[in-house]
């Protein structure tokens, strides 16, 4: 009787562990930053939702891209969402960007106004990986699958002077697909 309780509570850890999961920021191989004079788009960290596999290990799945905009101008700069897009493998997708609701999944995205001087981070993922759970009420957001030598590329389209200008920023992620630590 002592064994099976053992061994049911053994299993149970097992299952927690293994349904565990965090996202955290992982690291880019070399610095992730661009500008064109007008903007600098500078990549904080890929986005890594890590499911514990033992103590101190984990399964790690790359889930999008956080990055700051700063604009360099006098004047106000326009991020247009619905003109950018995020490409990775063989694989190019528009853009998903943290904060949206649902009601406006599916249709055009709001653009990011930033003042003269301004600045604002935000959270990207590929719009093709990202589907609403209406049983949990919350979005959902499969893996891109980027290794540490393939490279991932966001370009954004922005307003500037009344013309259309696109900048694109090439990175990729420092770490596999396992991880040692916490």
């Amino acid at each position: 009787m002592k064994n099976s309780v053992k061994c049911i509570l053994f299993v149970m850890f097992i299952l927690f562990i293994l349904s565990s999961c965090t996202t955290t920021l992982g690291d880019f191989k070399q610095e992730a930053i661009v500008s064109d004079g007008n903007v600098i788009v500078a990549g904080d960290g890929i986005i890594e939702k890590h499911v514990f596999l033992v103590y101190g290990f984990s399964y790690v799945s790359n889930q999008g891209i956080s990055i700051t905009i700063e604009n360099l101008t006098n004047s106000p700069v326009v991020i247009n969402w619905d003109k950018s897009s995020i490409s990775y493998g063989n694989k190019t997708s528009g853009v998903f960007i943290s904060g949206q609701k649902f009601i406006t999944a599916g249709t055009s995205i709001t653009p990011l106004t930033l003042p003269a001087k301004g600045k604002k981070s935000i959270d990207i993922y590929p719009a093709d990986n990202v589907s609403f759970n209406e049983n949990k009420m919350d979005w959902e957001i499969k893996e891109m699958g980027v290794g540490k030598d393939e490279v991932l590329t966001l370009t954004l389209n922005y307003e500037y002077d009344n013309e259309s200008n696109f900048i694109s920023l090439e990175t990729s992620p420092k770490n596999g697909t396992f991880k040692w630590g916490f």
